[in-house]
């Protein structure tokens, strides 16, 4: 399956583009702000840009691969695509306890495999909008880290990720990331906002190692029910 496809992604893109113009303005006027608030924040770009209405979109939809799994959005169809769509707001912990910032990293490598191992027959583009901040952005682009290519990768660019790629990084992001689907990682938007915050926006597309794929699914299947 070739990469996440630059023709699907225009639909979503008036929408990805207001997200970041909305989520500036929230994080810019100091409004306490959550995960939660990152997705209501998306779905009020899709509904100004995209005239989706409140029952087009479907909330915690059944992953349809890895058992009791749920996808945080899911647009049935979008001028004919659908979109399984995937949030993550990683922000300082309250108290100013450190960040485990490894195993964070590790999570966000595995919503990527997750959202790569969304069943094929469902035909959906499957995206991941990440919000960080300056202590997780830095560890991305730690070139010690092994993530910045990643992290940084340009918008339209592609990167192929798989169990070779996470393998050489720590034994805790390993453990962190699960069990790798490979799959091409593209980017669909990147932007630095107020506050010292990041924004993401990925693309997601399996990609042709069939049986890497499906024995990846079994075991994160089997994991997941445990």
């Amino acid at each position: 399956m070739p990469p996440f496809e630059q023709t699907n992604e225009s639909a979503l893109a008036p929408a990805i583009g207001l997200f970041g113009e909305l989520i500036e303005r929230r994080l810019n006027l100091g409004i306490y702000t959550t995960e939660d608030a990152v997705r209501y924040t998306f779905f009020a770009a899709l509904t100004q840009a995209l005239n989706l209405r409140p029952e087009d979109i479907v909330l915690e939809q059944d992953h349809g691969s890895i058992a009791r799994a749920k996808i945080d959005t899911w647009i049935p169809s979008l001028r004919g695509v659908s979109y399984a769509i995937e949030f993550k707001y990683d922000r300082p912990i309250p108290g100013g306890r450190n960040m485990p910032l490894t195993q964070k990293a590790g999570h966000i490598i595995r919503d990527l495999f997750r959202l790569a191992m969304i069943d094929r027959r469902l035909g959906a583009q499957a995206v991941l909008v990440y919000l960080t901040t300056r202590e997780m952005a830095g560890y991305f682009t730690n070139p010690n880290n092994g993530l910045a290519d990643l992290f940084e990768l340009v918008a339209g660019s592609t990167l192929y990720i798989d169990g070779q790629y996470i393998a050489a990084r720590p034994e805790s992001l390993q453990h962190s990331a699960g069990e790798a689907a490979p799959c091409f990682v593209t980017s669909l938007y990147s932007r630095e906002l107020c506050n010292a915050h990041q924004l993401r926006v990925y693309g997601i597309c399996p990609s042709d190692l069939e049986n890497a794929h499906t024995a990846a699914l079994s075991r994160a299947t089997a994991a997941y029910s445990r």
